[in-house]
Order: structure tokens, then sequence, then C-alpha cells
């Protein structure tokens, strides 16, 4: 992927969300995770297949449930070889998706949003890590700071490609983030992850 850098500016076209949703947040409404392509691989087992620093095993023959591969949580860095201790999550959390505009889509759209295989809008993370973030926001939960520059810029993207909206507080949180490792703090970072 081509890298991209992008700069402070560019989180000012996030603008202001969405007026407050009409309707309570139901997360059964994402429904759940779904073999889009029918190779009987749901996006839990793509998203592990893909993550997996080495080729994955499977339980059973049949290669739909992931049991074995090595990931390092991007959140955390810690190191898991077993997929039943992994979870996936969803960068930008479905209940700050709905307060963010999603609210405004029909199940459909919510299963794809929560099925949305595109680079750095899910990750397999460790399940206490999982349950660390949960639907956080990004002013309450961050990863570690080497993963800071992916994790805004994940963020960012699936703001941008959702049609998302975003307050002032957050998008100086995205900022903050992006510009970390600039001693001026002002040069935002480079990350590899690169919108559709």
């Amino acid at each position: 992927m081509r890298r991209l850098a992008f700069a402070v500016v560019a989180f000012l076209l996030l603008g202001q969300g969405p007026p407050d949703p009409n309707e309570p947040f139901d997360r059964g409404r994402f429904g759940g995770f779904i073999d889009e392509d029918g190779d009987c691989q749901d996006t839990r087992a793509e998203v592990l297949i893909r993550q997996s620093e080495i080729p994955v095993t499977f339980r059973g023959q049949d290669e739909c449930v992931v049991q074995r591969g090595r990931w390092t949580d991007p959140y955390s860095g810690q190191v898991v070889t077993a997929a039943a201790a992994m979870e996936i999550d969803v960068v930008v959390p479905l209940e700050h998706s709905h307060e963010s505009g999603n609210w405004r889509l029909g199940n459909r759209e919510k299963g794809e949003y929560l099925n949305d295989l595109t680079p750095g809008h899910l990750w397999a993370v460790h399940v206490s890590t999982f349950t660390a973030k949960n639907e956080r926001p990004i002013k309450q939960y961050k990863p570690r700071t080497e993963f800071y520059c992916d994790y805004a810029a994940s963020w960012f993207f699936a703001k941008m490609r959702w049609d998302l909206g975003s307050d002032p507080n957050e998008i100086e949180e995205l900022r903050l983030m992006a510009v970390l490792n600039d001693p001026n703090g002002v040069e935002p970072c480079v990350s590899d992850l690169t919108p559709d």
C-alpha cells in the first residue's frame, strides 16, 4: 500500500457530528459476523487469517474456524497464539458510530459496518484488550503509544468512509495522537493505512 500522510488540517474535514440520534443504540441491529464470500470463513476468521504473522491452523478439515496462529495485539503489544484468546475489535466502536451518524442506517448497512474488511477497520486483539476498550470512544481509550499513528489513521478513515461526524474534542485527540512523535508537536505521522 502506498504511504499516506494525513495532515492535521484534514481532521477538520470531519466537522461536527450529525444531530443527536433519534433512536437509542441497539447492538442487535448490527447483527453478527457473516461469511460474505461463501467460503465458510466469517469476518472473524478472515481478520484472524489476514492479521496472523504465520499461516493459521484450523479446527476441523473444513478450514472454517481458526484455531491457532501468531498475532501481536496492536493495542497492547501482547503476542497471542490461540485464536480463542482473540476478539475482533471495530476501531470506531458500534455505539460511538451510532451516536456519530450510523443511527441513520438500516439494519443491512449496520451489518456492513460491523463486517467492513477495509484495512484498519477491524483489528484482532486479545480478549483482555477488547474488554478494556469495549465501547469507549477515543478520549476514554487509547492503545500503546507505538500504535497511535495507525490507530488515529484507522479511526479517521473509518469516520470518513462511513460519513460519521466528530466533535472538537475528538478531533483534538486525533491530532495529538498523529503528532506525538514530532518534537515540535506539529508534523503528523505517516501511516501505511489508506482509504478505499
